[in-house]
């Protein structure tokens, strides 16, 4: 016989293993924030209308998309997440004011910065000058290879609603070979050191990422230990128009070759001398100079696709990588002009 007792004990203890107490899914997922909402609040209004958890749920998520939508209806693809927000869910679990707040918190104009974090992902909005909008998001975690990329400290960046700083996406209509390259370090603005794998055991694995404000500057920290035999970190210090990229690798053996990969959005137009790009879009008045460490080589990507807002996975991969011998020694500068 089917007993409801054991059928709501087993479905309360699937949402502790699916959710953090606070509401984030353990899923490393925009996308997938939503969906298993919808799948929790559901299963509660059923099962115990009056639990903390919906609004709870409900409220984390409601403020998690804002802070990591940068234009309206799409998201940024960090995390295993389509680039397109499911409006349909959004309609079903939130009220027609929480929608249009949704919607248009990408374009509201803000007079202070605003960062936002949980325990995966970081987000900042900042003022370029009194007009343009700098929105920096990055992501660090591992609780299980379910929806898991190796993506630990890539971030993407947009100026007023356009995507400079992109990363690969995820796509589930892709074909085996197409699905494995997104979920791989090669899709994502990351560190690797070239030959070395990335561990899948999350029970012997840690990840650190934090975010706060120091004066007029916004500073990013995060640590991880997914690629074996090493300790990445990245920070990240936002000023103005200013950004610069330290990252740091352990047990370096002299023959290591780091590779600091920045994936662009197709838009992009990348020109390469010495140890500068220069990414530029003259449809958005985009025109950035990014200046890596003075001994490195730097060279575009040549490999690998997108998936795109439709979820298909037929255009070439945009962006280039640093490699460095043996040790990094000095940080990577960003100036938006």
């Amino acid at each position: 016989s089917i007993h409801r007792e054991n059928i709501v004990e087993r479905g309360l203890s699937t949402l502790d293993k699916m959710f953090y107490q606070f509401g984030l899914t353990r899923e490393h997922s925009l996308s997938y924030q939503l969906y298993n909402l919808n799948f929790a609040i559901d299963f509660l209004q059923k099962v115990d209308p009056t639990s903390a958890n919906i609004n709870i749920f409900k409220d984390f998520t409601f403020s998690f998309l804002q802070y990591f939508s940068y234009s309206k209806g799409y998201q940024f693809a960090i995390g295993e997440s389509f680039r397109s927000i499911n409006t349909n869910l959004v309609a079903k679990l939130y009220s027609a004011e929480q929608n249009r707040q949704i919607e248009n918190f990408p374009t509201t104009i803000l007079e202070d910065n605003q960062i936002y974090s949980n325990e995966e992902f970081v987000s900042s909005i900042s003022s370029i000058n009194k007009n343009n909008r700098l929105h920096f998001v990055m992501t660090n975690g591992h609780n299980s290879q379910i929806h898991k990329q190796n993506d630990n400290l890539s971030f993407c960046l947009a100026i007023d609603g356009i995507v400079v700083f992109d990363d690969a996406g995820y796509s589930d209509v892709g074909s085996k070979e197409q699905i494995e390259f997104l979920a791989s370090s090669k899709a994502h603005t990351t560190v690797d050191v070239k030959g070395k794998k990335w561990c899948t055991n999350a029970a012997v694995t840690n990840c650190d990422l934090s975010i706060r404000q120091n004066s007029s500057t916004i500073l990013i920290n995060g640590t991880h230990d997914l690629i074996n035999g090493h300790t990445v970190s990245r920070e990240i210090n936002i000023a103005g128009s200013e950004i610069s990229v330290y990252d740091r690798v352990s047990n370096l053996a002299n023959s290591d070759t780091i590779i600091q990969r920045f994936i662009l959005s197709p838009e992009m137009d990348i020109s390469i001398l010495g140890n500068t790009v220069s990414i530029i879009c003259t449809k958005h008045g985009i025109d950035i100079t990014l200046t890596g460490p003075p001994m490195s080589k730097i060279n575009k990507i040549n490999h690998g696709f997108y998936s795109d807002k439709l979820k298909q996975v037929d255009q070439s991969l945009n962006g280039f990588e640093i490699h460095s011998e043996g040790k990094l020694t000095e940080p990577i500068s960003i100036s938006i002009k």
